[in-house]
């Protein structure tokens, strides 16, 4: 049985729209990747003196809070994490989630001293 040119076209049309349906349906469920912080074993944030877009890169934190944290620094600066607690949306699970990408000495973003 031979087909006509115009079945064909609509059997290809038909073909290509589920298979451009299987290909979006694929993208759509695919997740983004998410930037990450380095492990808190290679490098930890100075919270005293990181600036706000290093600030957001700790787990939880965006704009308005790392607002906060430096206004709350320049007051008084962090010496331990339980410091942070007097930051306004810090309380007792954001603190321990963010202490261990966080460190209170003088490099902006320095190494972790490791035992050998």
């Amino acid at each position: 049985m031979a087909h006509s040119p115009r079945q064909r076209v609509f059997a290809f049309t038909a073909l290509a729209a589920v298979l451009l349906a299987l290909a979006l349906t694929r993208w759509l469920i695919t997740p983004a990747p998410t930037p990450e912080l380095p492990s808190a074993s290679s490098y930890r944030i100075n919270i005293n003196t990181a600036p706000r877009a290093e600030l957001q890169l700790l787990p939880g934190v965006g704009p308005a809070l790392a607002d906060r944290i430096i206004a709350a620094r320049t007051e008084k600066p962090f010496t331990t994490p339980e410091d942070l607690r007097r930051v306004n949306g810090i309380g007792p699970k954001l603190a321990p989630r963010i202490a261990p990408y966080i460190q209170f000495t003088n490099n902006a973003l320095a190494p972790v001293d490791t035992p050998h």
